[in-house]
């Protein structure tokens, strides 16, 4: 698994561990989720119940593929942060991540506050 040799997942995983609920009872969603590979972090490492938004459809089906390529069950689903729609159809998450998501935005603020 890479990120067991990446330094920044190191680092990350000391300071989740004293911070986040282990077990398959926890569910998880990474807001802007391709690749995947944090999805496979928080399901290894935690045995989080995993599920990844993603904006764009083609990577939603290649992070899918991804994932179950590696025996990592989860859900991805195909939908905009700021559209209520998807969110509807699922319940409330135990824990809302994202890296590399809010950049993208003028005004990190309304990403920021859909995380909440």
């Amino acid at each position: 698994m890479f990120f067991r040799r990446h330094h920044t997942f190191r680092e990350h995983h000391a300071i989740f561990r004293q911070l986040l609920p282990a077990g398959p009872h926890v569910r998880m969603i990474e807001l802007g989720c391709f690749p995947g590979r944090l999805m496979e972090f928080f399901h290894r490492m935690y045995g989080h119940d995993v599920t990844g938004l993603e904006y764009i459809e083609e990577s939603c089906h290649k992070c899918e593929a991804m994932l179950a390529a590696k025996c990592v069950p989860a859900t991805v689903i195909h939908g905009d942060l700021f559209e209520d729609e998807w969110a509807a159809d699922h319940p409330l998450w135990d824990v809302v991540f994202s890296a590399g998501l809010i950049e993208h935005f003028d005004d990190s603020s309304p990403a920021i506050e859909r995380h909440l």
